[in-house]
């Protein structure tokens, strides 16, 4: 064996351990992307169960009103992922009753603008979890 000879296989051992090192860290690298993909696909299933929740409560108004449980609105939801939803409404007596009026059957008591808010929360694997809030205004009797 020449000189020359020893100088190359040096040579190449030497960018053989740095190809090495570079493979190893692009796979490192990739793995991490994959567990945030996979973290991101979660959070994903969470936001649309608790946005199944909120279509649940407003599908069953005024059922849902007082805050009873409401069936997700999708049926086929995976059994690892859960969603909840509350109902938040102002005091009955936050507004005063407008005066009877018109053709509005409201049997003489008045109508009052309620604000509602729903709270729903999805949770999915991996401890991802969304809450989600959504208001909206009904003019109803008062009661």
């Amino acid at each position: 064996m020449t000189r020359a000879t020893g100088q190359a296989l040096a040579t190449l051992l030497v960018l053989l351990v740095a190809f090495a090192l570079l493979a190893l860290s692009a796979m490192a690298s990739a793995l991490v992307g994959l567990a945030t993909a996979g973290q991101e696909g979660e959070t994903v299933q969470a936001q649309e169960a608790a946005e199944a929740a909120i279509a649940g409560v407003l599908r069953a108004w005024p059922a849902s009103r007082d805050g009873r449980g409401v069936a997700p609105a999708w049926p086929d939801l995976p059994q690892d992922v859960t969603s909840d939803a509350t109902v938040l409404a102002d005091a009955p007596d936050a507004a005063a009753a407008w005066a009877s009026g018109m053709s509005l059957g409201d049997d003489g008591e008045g109508l009052v603008l309620r604000h509602y808010t729903v709270v729903a929360t999805g949770q999915a694997r991996r401890g991802a979890a969304v809450t989600l809030e959504q208001g909206f205004t009904v003019v109803e009797p008062a009661r």
